[in-house]
């Protein structure tokens, strides 16, 4: 049964026991606490109340989170501080047997909560997890869309804005601020999730894929190209168009925005089922030499 918190005209370290606080905003702004927050905690603990804290940033570790509370003059125990990957790895944990097989999407802290929980972390798909948990920011209603995609109600639609990379040891020191090696437009080696990647229980055919022209001019350039959704559901599938200059020292084939989409970059059809339509790419603004379309399957 939902219990809602009641008014009162006590102090709240009088009539209740545990206060839980959101930390960003609440305790602190980024690096900087919050002005007065942490004398109130400190009075509220006098008082006799349990004060523990929550984040939803699924990277850091508790004791981490800890020592910069400390750092503001608050005594603070690892324990105290419930991240996002606390509560997931539990929750996992409570609906599966002791040693089952999840597949870890996540940083190294979602790794350690799992394997704390007695969990078995695996790699991949092809050890047959039981479970799949990722440490990301899914939203409001991020849940529910989840839940719609793996029950089949819902076909997945979506492309990435952003790379995956297999390894962090892959991308360049920290304090090197230079473009090199960074994201789809400047990495030499092939990525583990590419811009523009994404599934769906469909299957699409782009097929008479067709440029007007190979050289810029100052009408742009015009691509076609059709596209079927072979599949049983009636969803959207994003059209990409990918350009790349022809000279040296230039960046990789980038997504480019049709006239009209301002900086979107692409179009996206919904698609009835064993249908097709007709994808028009006007005035694409750079020389043409290559199309990539998006992994489907």
């Amino acid at each position: 049964m939902t219990r809602f918190l009641k008014g009162t005209d006590r102090p709240l370290a009088e009539a209740y026991q545990l206060a839980l606080l959101d930390l960003d905003g609440v305790v602190y702004r980024g690096k900087n606490p919050v002005e007065y927050a942490a004398d109130s905690i400190r009075a509220a603990e006098a008082a006799g109340m349990t004060i523990e804290y929550t984040t939803n940033n699924s990277s850091r570790f508790q004791h981490v989170v800890a020592d910069q509370l400390k750092g503001f003059g608050l005594d603070v125990e690892p324990w105290q501080v419930i991240t996002s990957s606390v509560v997931a790895a539990r929750m996992v944990a409570k609906a599966l047997p002791a040693g089952a097989r999840v597949q870890v999407l996540g940083a190294e802290h979602l790794r350690d909560e799992v394997t704390r929980n007695g969990l078995t972390i695996v790699d991949g798909p092809q050890d047959r997890p039981q479970a799949v948990i990722q440490g990301w920011y899914p939203g409001a209603v991020g849940g529910k869309a989840i839940a719609n995609i793996l029950f089949g109600d819902v076909s997945p639609e979506g492309k990435l804005p952003l790379t995956f990379y297999h390894s962090i040891d892959e991308l360049p020191e920290f304090t090197d601020y230079s473009m090199k090696g960074r994201t789809y437009r400047y990495m030499k080696q092939d990525a583990m999730y590419p811009f523009g990647y994404g599934l769906s229980y469909n299957e699409y055919e782009l097929s008479n894929v067709k440029a007007d022209r190979e050289a810029l001019t100052e009408d742009g350039i015009t691509v076609t190209a059709e596209i079927s959704n072979l599949g049983e559901y009636d969803s959207a599938e994003t059209v990409q168009v990918y350009v790349k200059i022809c000279a040296e020292d230039t960046p990789n084939a980038q997504l480019k925005a049709p006239v009209g989409a301002a900086s979107i970059g692409y179009l996206i059809l919904r698609i009835v089922s064993e249908a097709s339509c007709h994808a028009l790419c006007t005035k694409c603004e750079a020389v043409l030499t290559e199309y990539t379309s998006t992994p489907i399957s």
